[in-house]
């Protein structure tokens, strides 16, 4: 079962240092991307956009052979089951290309992950059906489970003050665009 995800600024800081080293070969081979699964969009002519993300949907992935065509390692990073966190970072790089022309990059870090996807994705089933302990089917996705927190506030009013006790879900604030990116492949994949 897929994994929930949200957004890590631990993966943002990875997806930013490998646009700054801007060479494929050195992050394979730097421990920091040990464990770590990569999306890389590379184009020289114009500045890459978050929402290019959408573009991965082109590809059509066929689960019992672990395929598709044309080659979609990109696609295979965001449904990656075993991941829980994204973050990622736009840049140029300078390159040693004919044209001598930046490149400009799009990188995605997911956490966990692995950067060469062999096997498939996900496996085939019911949302959710092995989801491990202490998760939840959300979205379509096993989520761990929130504790419930109590929070405690003093209240003031010009004739009597007051406690006000408060029962809320701790929820992280992530970036909207890049969730709801990954959320989209994921509900009309599975």
């Amino acid at each position: 079962s897929a994994l929930f995800q949200s957004y890590s600024t631990k993966a943002e800081e990875l997806a930013v240092r490998a646009l700054n080293i801007c060479d494929t070969e050195k992050v394979e081979a730097d421990p920091l991307f040990n464990n770590v699964g990569a999306f890389v969009v590379a184009l020289p002519s114009r500045t890459l956009q978050y929402g290019e993300l959408c573009n991965v949907a082109k590809f059509q992935y066929d689960l019992e052979p672990a395929k598709c065509s044309p080659d979609c390692h990109n696609y295979k990073q965001i449904v990656f089951a075993a991941s829980t966190g994204v973050g990622c970072a736009i840049g140029a790089c300078k390159t040693n290309n004919l044209a001598n022309v930046p490149l400009n990059v799009m990188v995605c870090i997911y956490n966990p992950g692995v950067l060469r996807i062999t096997q498939p994705p996900y496996e085939s089933g019911s949302a959710c059906s092995n989801c491990p302990n202490g998760y939840e089917c959300y979205r379509k996705q096993c989520r761990k489970i929130l504790p419930t927190t109590t929070t405690t506030t003093p209240s003031a009013s010009t004739t009597t003050s007051s406690l006000i006790t408060t029962t809320s879900t701790t929820t992280s604030i992530t970036p909207i665009l890049i969730l709801q990116v990954i959320t989209f492949f994921l509900h009309n994949v599975y």
